[in-house]
């Protein structure tokens, strides 16, 4: 009775098929796309750090005192 479900297909599709395209091609990455991720993950981590030492810092130091 509880082995039916063996027999059915999977329909939940691959993981990999989740994940968002990238916006550029294979080649166009080969050619600088690559520099252009890299200079933007900077670019965020850059502003991460600005947004942790305004608004998180203080927020401790209140919480502490």
């Amino acid at each position: 009775a509880s082995r039916h479900l063996l027999f059915l297909p999977n329909c939940t599709p691959r993981a990999v098929e989740q994940f968002p395209r990238d916006l550029f091609t294979q080649d166009q990455r080969a050619k600088g796309g690559l520099a252009l991720h890299i200079f933007l993950v900077l670019y965020m981590f850059l502003a991460l750090s600005i947004v942790c030492d305004s608004y998180f810092v203080p927020s401790l130091e209140v919480l502490c005192d």
